[in-house]
């Protein structure tokens, strides 16, 4: 039965950064910057900026908060490098944020936007920023002036910048393993045509909420079970040990039962609805008998990372004032989180204990063809049975389909002799060097005749902060201090509501 199914994510719209409250450090009062950010209107209503989370680290909401509303609040910052995440709020509901960063759930829903940025500021520099946002949700930070000024501040209200993880002594592994290496080059690529012309990004130290599971897009046993198709690694799904085939009967003590919603929106609000550290229990019947798995909603630490793109090497690149971060999106974002989780992994199993994971390429041609496939005989002719082609691939591009039968490579039939060595030659193709490919496709024999073009691999760096994710998993306890009152239940409620949740669509037979 073919179906089409649906990877289960759950993120909502305010970055859940693992924030503590900051502390002091101890940096001379005239050796930082001072930034600000001003009142911004919007549909007759004013809005006001302000930091929340830095350097992965929570920033008290309420303090400050009559300067904040006004549009008066400084904020001091050490010279270097920060990640900052900032909200917008409209300035009436700002005001009735209480002490802890509560705010009463009569007050909620709150359109509240947010924003990560990475900043490179100096001493003694004045950078005034605007939080604009659209009507479809869009968010940029505008740098809106910028002047020499003396910085005023006590030590203890200056923000230390953060080690920089661009810093060329950091060592690291030079060497993955060839699988993961070429999907890293690929991946890399792949956001690098996604960010047309952003060079940079940053990603924070973020919950890895993702469910990770293909849920049939029908009901089973008659109504009263959603069916795992399949479960991502690192994943929330793969943590509770659901595996491909289980049947999903309960969810806590709910039995399921077949409704207009989907299974697939039916198992998503059930976690949806969690919060950090709430009991988790999924009653599944495996191999014909039924069991209960049982655990806690503890989402997976993804640590903060850095990423510079480029066609051509980055040896000479110039770090930028303000860099925004521009979110992946859909299947992007997911297949990007899951090869962050498995490089840290990775990294971790091979004993690195250097807190950051840097990997640096030059740029090169991809010289992977993008196909498998065996050998077959048929009729006494011998040829290449293709099973699978990459997307993106030189074989995809060329034409190629699935279950084609490779017979002649430029015009030379293939034998057992020769098989390996002709496949191999289309890996040693000159840019723009023709190739003819004759195949055998539902009985009839078709004759593909291109020019080679390999896919340009960019240039890239790509810094994991290991330690973001390692001091992660240590404020898990105290986030559920934190919210305690219910608040983050009740932002997840509100995410709900606003279509947030994100499905990515996968075909199965």
């Amino acid at each position: 039965m073919n179906s089409v199914s649906k990877v289960l994510t759950s993120k909502v719209v305010l970055p859940l950064i693992l924030l503590v409250i900051m502390g002091v450090f101890p940096v001379s009062a005239q050796q930082c910057a001072t930034i600000n950010f001003s009142l911004t209107e919007r549909d007759g209503k004013e809005y006001v900026a302000l930091i929340v989370g830095h350097n992965d680290e929570m920033v008290e909401k309420y303090s400050n908060k009559n300067e904040i509303s006004t549009g008066q609040h400084n904020y001091y910052l050490a010279q270097g490098k920060h990640t900052l995440v900032i909200e917008q709020w409209p300035v009436s509901k700002y005001k009735k944020l209480r002490h802890n960063n509560r705010i009463h759930k009569r007050y909620l829903p709150v359109q509240i936007h947010s924003q990560v940025v990475q900043i490179n500021v100096i001493n003694n520099q004045y950078y005034q920023f605007e939080f604009l946002a659209n009507n479809d949700n869009s968010t940029w930070i505008k740098l809106k002036k910028e002047a020499n000024k003396d910085c005023v501040a006590p030590k203890k209200k200056i923000f230390a910048a953060k080690k920089d993880n661009l810093d060329t002594s950091i060592s690291t592994i030079a060497v993955l393993p060839e699988p993961l290496e070429y999907r890293l080059r690929r991946m890399m690529t792949k956001v690098s045509a996604y960010q047309d012309n952003t060079k940079s990004n940053i990603i924070p130290t973020q919950f890895n909420q993702i469910i990770g599971t293909v849920i049939d897009e029908s009901y089973s046993l008659n109504g009263k079970a959603l069916k795992v198709l399949s479960v991502l690694p690192y994943s929330l799904a793969n943590k509770l040990k659901l595996r491909s085939g289980d049947l999903i009967t309960h969810l806590n003590d709910t039995e399921i039962q077949a409704s207009d919603q989907s299974p697939n929106h039916r198992f998503g609000n059930y976690f949806s609805a969690l919060v950090v550290g709430e009991k988790i229990k999924i009653t599944i019947v495996r191999d014909n008998k039924k069991q209960q798995l049982r655990g806690e909603y503890v989402p997976l630490i993804s640590p903060e990372v850095t990423y510079l793109l480029s066609e051509d090497s980055l040896s000479h690149h110039t770090p930028q004032t303000l860099i925004n971060n521009k979110h992946l999106s859909g299947q992007i974002s997911l297949e990007f989180d899951q090869l962050v989780l498995e490089l840290s992994d990775y990294y971790k199993e091979q004993g690195f204990n250097q807190p950051f994971i840097k990997i640096s390429r030059d740029k090169s041609f991809d010289r992977n063809i993008g196909l498998s496939g065996n050998k077959v005989t048929l009729d006494g002719e011998v040829g290449l049975a293709i099973e699978n082609i990459d997307q993106d691939s030189f074989a995809e591009k060329f034409g190629l389909k699935q279950a084609d039968i490779i017979v002649k490579i430029n015009d030379t039939p293939i034998t057992k002799a020769n098989l390996a060595s002709l496949v191999e030659s289309l890996t040693k193709l000159g840019a723009a060097e023709e190739v003819s490919l004759t195949v055998k496709r539902a009985g009839q024999y078709v004759t593909l005749t291109d020019f080679y073009q390999p896919l340009k691999l960019v240039a890239f760096t790509l810094n994991i902060d290991l330690q973001s994710g390692d001091n992660g998993l240590a404020m898990v306890d105290k986030l559920q201090k934190a919210y305690k009152d219910n608040y983050l239940r009740i932002l997840r409620q509100q995410n709900s509501t606003q279509n947030q949740q994100r499905f990515y669509p996968q075909s199965h037979n």
